[in-house]
């Protein structure tokens, strides 16, 4: 993420390349991806757990109160990816144009 908005800083056309587009989709997936690994683990421990510790109750009970903030930041992440390269793509059509 660093070294997309230091990309970001050094002006319009360093921002709307495909190697600013690679820098924010990497940690996109990175975040969506333990996001994910992470609510499963989470389960998984509670659902062994709970049938050590309780002796009455539900073995598996699904975590509500865990927060999609990986989630939705890879998302967003993936979202603004999309957005760069789109761009790209406008600019050199652009300067095709020209």
């Amino acid at each position: 993420m660093v070294r997309a908005l230091r990309r970001a800083r050094s002006g319009d056309r360093a921002l709307f390349s495909a190697v600013t587009a690679g820098h924010l989709r990497r940690p996109g997936w990175i975040l969506i991806t333990g996001s994910l690994v992470s609510a499963v683990l989470g389960t998984a421990a509670q659902a062994i757990l709970s049938g050590m510790l309780l002796t009455t109750g539900p073995a598996f009970v699904p975590r509500p109160d865990a927060p999609p903030a990986g989630l939705v930041a890879g998302l967003c992440a993936l979202g603004v990816s999309e957005i760069v390269r789109r761009g790209v793509v406008l600019l050199d059509e652009a300067e095709a144009t020209i």
